[in-house]
């Protein structure tokens, strides 16, 4: 089965569609093809303003401060992810808070995840369709928020143990004498998806559905044999996160990580995620849309069924969604990141063999790549980061000029216009804790109302005021003591929040 298709077109004859100039690519070229078009895209995030903000302030002040190694078990339900982490404090350790060499090592994260589906599709189909499915993985822009955040390592991490594992498993099938040393690499891939990120919970149905659908053999016993390690994995996972979940019930039942196992919720989430995939206006706001975007399942569904490599790769992009899937309150692009890799299986492997197929295919791919370009949604996407990232970066370096390297004030305020954004708010004052090495220093950071706000004079002790973008030295005007508090939006100390556009 590996390579072989014996998709007929509808209505044609079964005679092969000619490879063409992409077929005769050398291995070495197509994987250039494929790191220019992650290039192409994504390139902008390492432009010199692409700075931390936002979740990013929690996980690097996790890391300074963090001296765990790695845990086996995790110990929370939400946020124990060490094998994620894992990447932020190695950074942290080399390079500090210059962002440039994070955004670095993530885009070549994604260009590495992108040639590994290359490498994982040409096992199945011809090299034309796989460097295809690579292409669009690499440049399909709606899913890619992970590529561009430091925060969403784990689901960029993840990404990267999912697919080596799959890749490794399916190795292992294959009669060599390194079919043991593949298996056993695949297991412990599989631990490190686990330790990255809740969802690879469900990566033992991806391998299952690889080994039943795609994986030739006539001996049910060595499939069992293959697959019962990664069973009795998930198993032992999935009860230690059980006991996790009735130790935190609210977690689940409450909140925006809540969880509802209703067929309606998981197809209100799951039309929401295909028109956030496919740049469609979310479906709750018009009817049409609403219908179109059922439509688009319905034909996704039928791609997916269309021969057993479509429905391994769909049944793979389900269950790596399918944990968000039930939370009706949390909804976010960045959960597509991890299964368009299958998506973009799907798409590319239908009737590989058919010229009419594959002429429908390539549009359909220049059309979900060069759509975000056409409309201008890639441009203010970029736009978004890059002037978020400038604003944190210009207030961390308003701080470090006006303190002139001496000890944080103690009353400190830090009235900003873009809580959440600056480099202050996560935690109370994340950077400071950061910056002084002190996990015990706070900040009072406070959210501007508007350019006339005087928050300094209601505060007493040191004030840090933004004005016209940057921020200004001026003495709290109130009596010692008598600060009163001033309501703002702020972020708890290493929450769980997420940038949901």
């Amino acid at each position: 089965m590996h390579g072989a298709d014996n998709s007929r077109c509808i209505g044609g004859s079964a005679a092969l569609a000619p490879q063409g100039a992409v077929a005769r690519l050398p291995w070495l070229a197509c994987l250039v093809v494929i790191a220019v078009s992650a290039y192409a895209v994504s390139g902008w995030a390492l432009a010199a303003h692409h700075f931390f903000y936002a979740d990013d302030w929690g996980w690097l002040e996790r890391v300074a401060f963090d001296i765990d190694t790695f845990r086996l078990v995790p110990e929370k339900v939400y946020n124990d992810r060490p094998a994620g982490e894992f990447f932020i404090k190695w950074m942290y350790e080399w390079f500090g808070l210059n962002a440039h060499p994070y955004n670095v090592l993530w885009l070549l994260l994604h260009i590495f995840n992108s040639i590994l589906l290359f490498f994982l599709a040409a096992n199945y189909l011809p090299r034309n369709r796989a460097l295809l499915a690579a292409v669009l993985a690499a440049s399909w822009y709606s899913t890619l928020i992970a590529v561009h955040w430091v925060a969403a390592i784990f689901d960029l991490a993840g990404a990267t143990w999912c697919l080596l594992c799959l890749l490794f498993y399916v190795h292992s099938s294959r009669e060599s004498c390194w079919s043991p040393l593949w298996l056993v690499g695949a297991f412990c891939l599989h631990v490190l998806a686990i330790r990255t990120k809740e969802f690879a919970l469900a990566l033992v149905v991806v391998l299952a559905s690889w080994e039943f659908l795609l994986i030739e053999s006539k001996d049910l016993r060595r499939r069992l044999s293959r697959l019962a390690p990664h069973v009795l994995l998930t198993l032992v996972y999935g009860l230690i996160y059980l006991r996790l979940f009735s130790l935190q019930k609210p977690f689940v039942s409450s909140g925006i990580y809540s969880m509802s196992l209703s067929l309606s919720t998981i197809l209100e989430n799951a039309i929401s995620y295909l028109s956030m995939a496919f740049y469609m206006p979310a479906p709750d706001k018009d009817f049409a849309w609403r219908l179109a975007a059922y439509a688009l399942l319905v034909a996704m569904l039928l791609l997916g069924c269309s021969s057993r490599k479509t429905l391994a790769a769909m049944v793979s992009a389900v269950a790596l969604l399918a944990a968000v899937l039930l939370m009706p309150n949390q909804q976010s692009a960045l959960y597509l990141y991890v299964p368009h890799f299958f998506v973009a299986f799907v798409l590319c492997a239908v009737a590989p063999r058919c010229r009419v197929a594959t002429v429908i295919t390539w549009l359909t791919v220049g059309l979900i790549i060069g759509w975000p370009f056409f409309t201008g949604g890639w441009k203010a996407s970029r736009n978004f980061y890059l002037t978020t990232g400038e604003y944190s970066e210009r207030l961390h370096n308003d701080y470090v000029r006006l303190m002139q390297g001496r000890p944080p004030p103690v009353p400190l305020t830090i009235a900003v216009s873009k809580t959440y954004f600056d480099p202050f708010s996560w935690g109370h004052g994340s950077f400071l804790r950061i910056r002084y090495g002190n996990p015990d220093i706070t900040a009072n950071v406070v959210s501007l109302s508007g350019p006339d706000d005087d928050v300094c004079a209601h505060v007493s002790g040191t004030c840090l005021i933004e004005q016209s973008g940057h921020l200004v030295l001026r003495q709290g005007s109130a009596p010692s003591g008598t600060t009163q508090p001033i309501p703002s939006p702020l972020v708890p100390k290493l929450s769980a929040r997420r940038l949901v556009r």
